[in-house]
């Protein structure tokens, strides 16, 4: 089964498809694989991978519980998905019944790929949401493959069971949605023997076509050409967690009325969070990595989502040295000492809270008489706000 969820209502919706890929058959430790296989030379070096089914369950369920009832605008209208782990994942309809995920094989991708493409076709004013957690390559400045599950039955043909994205993203040219928006988590290198033959043969799932058609449209990758990505042994990515929070993150127009989601703002958003620290504070340290995006603008606009109101501004405030905040009082107000917004006693990790847009003063004092205090103007704006406030001993 591939569809989680459906509105059933006639009407412009956003709809998506998330695939995750953890569990490789062919690959080492999967379970066909086969050391030694005749003429199969990439199978050793490619490994099963554990947040992939992590990170698709997050953004279902995030997508689930953030998205289907937003006031004044699109909500969701579908989610279909397909995930590969050790175990069948399962998620909660709304009966409260376990909707099992069918397998991300190249079959199970094609079936919920077509009812996707057709749920966004079914009007112009729809928005498209594709998600991919899961191994990539690309070779140079080729396309960049998606692999799944069944990535490697055909050593002759090893990539078939895997997804050519640039055809992909090109071929949606052709859907009527015209928004549309491509979120990847996977590397973007490859084997060096791939460089030496004539490159990798994906499976492509559209054919572009040969007269491009306008659409509001961003690409976002979580790493950069000829890079890898990372992930948490069995955790959510950073990179999935910046994806929806980034969605959850309208800017204001001219105006300072109207809070929109737009395809100009989603990715410079998911690349200044994914260097945000205070995203996932208690996650081990992982190597960095920094996001890439392109986009296409029409004069229709590219709205996702729109809000009524400005949602709270996540803050991250630090000091240096870092020993000071085991003696650091903080307080945050607007610059007129007229509001408290938030405050904070004394604790030994950085101060993570919510604020409203616009200007403030955030002030630190010190309960030891070790440090100096020291106050600071500060304008608080989306996605979100980081400051480390160097003190001195006294």
């Amino acid at each position: 089964m591939t569809t989680v969820w459906e509105s059933g209502l006639d009407r412009p919706a956003a709809h998506a498809l998330v695939i995750g890929v953890g569990a490789y058959d062919w690959f080492q430790d999967g379970a066909k694989y086969v050391k030694g296989r005749r003429g199969d030379r990439y199978s050793r070096g490619l490994r099963q991978l554990a947040s992939p089914p992590a990170s698709a369950r997050a953004l279902c369920e995030g997508l689930l519980e953030g998205f289907r009832d937003l006031p004044g605008g699109l909500s969701l209208g579908s989610l279909e998905a397909v995930v590969s782990a050790d175990e069948e994942m399962v998620l909660k309809g709304d009966d409260g019944a376990g909707v099992p995920l069918g397998p991300a094989t190249l079959a199970g991708v094609e079936v919920a790929f077509e009812a996707w493409y057709d749920r966004c076709d079914s009007h112009p004013d729809n928005v498209a949401l594709f998600f991919f957690c899961g191994h990539g390559i690309q070779v140079g400045r080729g396309p960049q493959a998606l692999l799944l599950q069944d990535t490697g039955e055909n050593v002759r043909d090893y990539f078939r069971a895997a997804v050519d994205l640039h055809a992909l993203v090109e071929g949606m040219e052709m859907n009527s949605a015209r928004i549309q928006c491509f979120f990847v988590d996977a590397c973007r290198n490859a084997p060096e023997r791939l460089y030496e033959e004539e490159g990798l043969r994906a499976t492509r799932l559209l054919t572009p076509p040969r007269r491009p058609r306008a659409r509001d449209r961003v690409v976002v990758r979580s790493t950069q050409g000829g890079t890898k990505a990372h992930g948490p042994l069995g955790g959510v990515t950073r990179f999935t967690e910046a994806v929806l929070r980034a969605l959850l993150t309208p800017e204001s127009d001219s105006t300072g009325r109207a809070w929109a989601v737009t395809t100009e703002t989603v990715g410079k958003f998911v690349r200044e969070l994914m260097a945000w620290p205070g995203l996932r504070p208690d996650a081990v340290a992982m190597p960095e990595q920094e996001c890439d995006f392109s986009s296409l603008s029409t004069s229709q606009g590219g709205v996702l989502f729109s809000f009524d109101e400005a949602p709270p501004v996540p803050f991250h405030f630090n000091t240096l040295p870092g020993e000071s905040l085991l003696a650091a009082e903080w307080a945050l107000t607007d610059r007129g000492h007229q509001e408290l917004y938030a405050s904070r006693a004394p604790m030994p990790e950085p101060w993570i809270g919510h604020s409203p847009v616009g200007p403030a003063k955030v002030e630190v004092s010190f309960t030891d008489g070790r440090f100096r205090g020291r106050s600071d103007d500060i304008w608080m704006q989306a996605p979100c706000r980081d400051r480390t406030v160097e003190v001195q001993e006294q």
